[in-house]
């Protein structure tokens, strides 16, 4: 049924496109009409007397009957015709005009059946939103009950913990103002014996001062003596540890510098070795190479010799035509 009704709603649609395109299809006609008169209109005379005249020559013809002539009854029937198209052509607009009327009163009662119900679903919603703030409202202020009544319940904890606190700190106070009190008096007790040593340790130094002196005296000279002494003996010693090690030096150095000879002269022999090596390997490749070289101009140089020799015999035979008693030099 919606399918039917879509598909019907598609048709008139379409319809009523065809309509709109036939009406501007003449529109766009009779303003052709119109600009082609306006044109004519707006001409000059001299342009007009330009245009050639078109001479129409109309068929002359009698009327020999009662009835009309074939091509008015044509032109009658076909005047019937176009009335009875435009006739059609008005109802089909007149239809047209009404179903386009029709779909767009339903389109706003629909549009706003859909506005109206939105409305309620935007109340709906604002409602539940107002309801949820209201829980939510309520809630919170339980909650602010609640959280004051554990806060004063806390307040009072910790006014009770602190008076506590403060109580045992007190007692802690007292105790230690009784430790320090015994240690005060201890301590006095202490300055006094100590006070009373150091005077008579003071009175006992002033009595033996001169005694004092005089053993520091030859304290003195006896570490003086004492000191002298190894002194001499220090500086001895190192007098012979310079002398052993300039020798140690000298036979570190003599030692050094044969190591080093000994590293050169063994690295020279084996670069000079090396290089015989390489010498010999060049000479036996140059060797070779000659050796093969002549080996292989061997049979050019047979040749070149054969050649020489058939050319000396030549020249001898004709030597000995004229020379029979001709002897050639014997060649070493």
């Amino acid at each position: 049924m919606q399918k039917a009704k879509i598909e019907e709603q598609n048709k008139i649609i379409a319809e009523l496109e065809l309509g709109i395109i036939r009406e501007d299809l003449m529109k766009s006609i009779e303003n052709t009409k119109t600009n082609i008169r306006e044109i004519f209109a707006e001409c000059s005379q001299k342009i007009r007397l330009k245009i050639p005249t078109l001479l129409i020559q109309e068929p002359k013809f009698s009327v020999c009957s009662k009835q009309a002539p074939k091509f008015v009854q044509q032109m009658e029937e076909r005047a019937m015709i176009r009335a009875r198209n435009r006739e059609i052509i008005l109802e089909r607009k007149r239809f047209i005009e009404e179903t386009r009327q029709k779909l767009l009163e339903e389109a706003i009662e629909r549009k706003k059946v859909l506005e109206e119900e939105e409305r309620k679903r935007n109340l709906e919603i604002l409602k539940e939103k107002r309801k949820k703030e209201i829980e939510l409202e309520r809630i919170r202020q339980a909650n602010m009950q609640i959280y004051l009544k554990k806060l004063n319940q806390a307040i009072a904890f910790h006014n009770r913990i602190l008076m506590e606190q403060c109580f045992r700190k007190l007692a802690i106070n007292a105790l230690k103002s009784k430790e320090k009190y015994a240690l005060a008096v201890d301590h006095h007790g202490r300055s006094i014996l100590t006070n009373s040593m150091r005077q008579w340790i003071e009175f006992v130094a002033d009595i033996y001062k001169p005694k004092f002196s005089l053993a520091e005296e030859h304290y003195r000279k006896y570490l003086l003596r004492i000191s002298f002494s190894i002194w001499q003996e220090m500086k001895n010693e190192s007098t012979r540890n310079t002398q052993v090690a300039e020798d140690y030096y000298e036979f570190k150095l003599s030692s050094n510098i044969f190591i080093y000879w000994h590293r050169y002269t063994c690295k020279q022999i084996m670069l000079e070795h090396k290089k015989l090596e390489i010498a010999a390997k060049h000479f036996c490749k140059k060797i070779v190479f000659h050796y093969f070289y002549q080996w292989k101009s061997l049979k050019m140089v047979l040749e070149l010799e054969r050649a020489k020799e058939m050319k000396k015999r030549k020249w001898r035979e004709k030597v000995w035509e004229i020379l029979p008693d001709y002897k050639p030099p014997i060649e070493f």
